[in-house]
């Protein structure tokens, strides 16, 4: 019955008149499963619009609402593009029952569950909104040109002494920087401290000024040892990080530099994707200024979930590159800091973000990401211990071709023959292992 529409929309106008039974609830709840976003809201639209003048002029006089709940949901709503319906239903007259809308959508969505799940018997336990315990952290900590030490998660104390900053490893998994002034200066000749996160690594960093920055996998992390008296202290990165600013005097502000821009914060926290020619960053609380380093220009984020982009490019008459800054209000920190989660959840998201989130905590390479179809989207949970075959097997299952070409994975044709070809998996029951067979007739590998 809730594969016809017609029912379905029974049964929503019934959920909004409040006259939905037990068994009527639990029957809407599994068509919230079965229709998207999309579908669902547009027969909750065409409800609302039949009910214009029919509902009782005080539907929600008895009705405490729940403020947290319709902003969440109503956020979620936004964030899959139906924040334009959202809005016409509240302009139509019958807010009220808009209100009780979104609040259906919230409700129902709690057990909305993404298509499969990898792995599930490493996390099978553990809760959606867990974090990789920072007793698993590892790195590599490098000085110098070619001095450097691997820290485990089971490594714990001094890693380096340079001068008056030493390194340690603290009980709790955190690399810490400490500075000792009293510590007599040595000239080492060492520039700068490095940390950096190879495949499935994560680890945190905690600077002398207090700042804590979460390293994603395939990251790392420039500390200078020296800078100039009054300047702030800078640091480098390259790759994917959550920043933690801590309230401090309102003159003190941490600089983060990445490829083509400066980001400056006073106090807050927010997230960083730092690759060449591009940086992303998404406020979750206080405010910073993210500047472009070519043009001189920059953006002021000063509420949750601001987003701010700046992208380089070279001008057809010129070498030097320009840059081009973006912001939005509407950034997804939840979608964000997906990767500092045990159980990565994606829900209808494009391919191309799952695969560049997954090879860079795989450590597996992409030729060119762009070769995936636009069009393309998937749903999955993902455990963070998932072998890589499994998360490559996922990935053929959302209907394209890839080939390994040296040592890379690609998703574009093949421009000669005998490229090899990952094998189409035809079940997820198959995801276990992935084989490569031959195609005489097209003379490369499918």
């Amino acid at each position: 019955m809730i594969h016809d529409p017609e029912y379905v929309k029974e049964l929503i106008k019934k959920q909004v008149e409040g006259t939905l039974t037990p068994v009527e609830a639990e029957r809407l709840k599994g068509a919230r499963k079965i229709y998207d976003d999309g579908e669902f809201l547009r027969m909750a639209g065409e409800v609302l619009t039949a009910l214009e003048g029919k509902l009782s002029e005080d539907p929600l006089k008895e009705w405490k609402p729940d403020f947290e709940a319709i902003r969440s949901g109503a956020c979620r709503s936004y964030g899959k593009g139906n924040g334009r319906l959202m809005v016409s239903l509240r302009l139509g007259g019958i807010a009220a029952a808009a209100v009780l809308l979104v609040m259906l959508i919230a409700y129902l969505g709690r057990d909305r569950q993404p298509d499969f799940y990898l792995s599930a018997g490493e996390c099978g336990d553990v809760p959606p909104d867990k974090e990789i315990p920072a007793s698993e952290f590892a790195c590599t900590v490098r000085w110098g040109d070619s001095s450097g030490r691997r820290v485990g998660s089971k490594d714990s104390g001094q890693i380096i002494r340079l001068g008056q900053i030493a390194v340690i490893k603290d009980s709790e998994g955190i690399i810490k920087l400490m500075q000792s002034p009293n510590a007599p200066a040595a000239d080492t000749g060492i520039l700068d401290i490095s940390v950096v996160t190879g495949s499935r690594q994560q680890c945190i960093v905690e600077l002398p000024d207090g700042v804590r920055i979460r390293l994603n996998a395939g990251s790392k992390l420039h500390f200078p040892l020296s800078h100039a008296d009054g300047e702030p202290q800078r640091v480098k990165l390259m790759g994917e990080a959550y920043v933690k600013v801590p309230l401090r005097d309102g003159r003190v502000r941490s600089v983060m530099e990445t490829f083509n821009s400066l980001i400056e914060c006073g106090n807050g926290d927010f997230s960083v994707m730092a690759v060449k020619g591009y940086t992303r960053t998404v406020l979750m609380g206080g405010k910073l200024s993210l500047r472009s380093r070519t043009e001189k220009r920059q953006l002021e984020l000063d509420c949750y979930g601001a987003l701010g982009i700046v992208a380089s490019y070279r001008r057809m008459a010129t070498t030097v590159p320009t840059d081009s800054l973006t912001y939005s209000p509407h950034g997804n920190p939840d979608r964000e800091l997906t990767w500092t989660k045990a159980v990565r959840t994606y829900r209808d998201v494009p391919l191309r973000q799952f695969v560049a989130e997954a090879s860079r905590w795989q450590g597996f390479r992409v030729e060119n990401i762009y070769c995936i179809p636009a069009d393309v989207r998937i749903s999955i949970s993902v455990c963070y211990k998932a072998p890589v075959n499994e998360v490559l097997a996922a990935i053929q299952e959302e209907g394209v071709t890839m080939y390994e070409r040296e040592g890379m994975v690609s998703f574009c044709r093949p421009k000669k023959e005998n490229h090899a070809a990952l094998a189409e998996v035809s079940s997820r029951a198959k995801i276990a292992c992935c084989t490569v067979r031959k195609d005489d007739r097209r003379g490369y590998n499918r």
